[in-house]
């Protein structure tokens, strides 16, 4: 059973090793990504108004804090639209339904912030 998690920042050593790990599912999975796409994503946890985006980050757990996927949102305050940046899952464990989980977890944090568009 996975267990989807929002991740805020990179502080506790749960959230620092699952940030590895998510990084690592996203340089795997989007190898065309933006040089250090992934090492930036606790800066834009930290700094959430820097980008002028809210970054929403949703980890899938199995376990003792072992991520098999994730979920990266952008969320505009003003325009009340969230973007879905990334959602991925290692290929092994792909077409097993953990990104429709994942997808629906974004729409609804997009439902309950009230935004217009996904």
């Amino acid at each position: 059973m996975f267990r989807i998690r929002r991740i805020f920042d990179d502080l506790s050593p749960a959230n620092e090793k699952a940030l590895v790990r998510i990084g690592e599912i996203l340089k795997e999975q989007f190898p065309g990504a933006r040089p250090g796409e992934a090492e930036s994503i606790p800066e834009k946890l930290r700094n959430q108004l820097k980008y002028g985006f809210q970054t929403i980050l949703f980890a899938a757990e199995k376990g003792a804090g072992k991520v098999h996927g994730f979920a990266l949102a952008l969320y505009d305050p003003l325009l009340k639209f969230t973007f879905l940046d990334y959602i991925a899952v290692p290929g092994a464990e792909a077409g097993g339904g953990l990104g429709g989980i994942l997808y629906e977890r974004v729409r609804k944090e997009a439902l309950d912030l009230g935004c217009l568009g996904l």
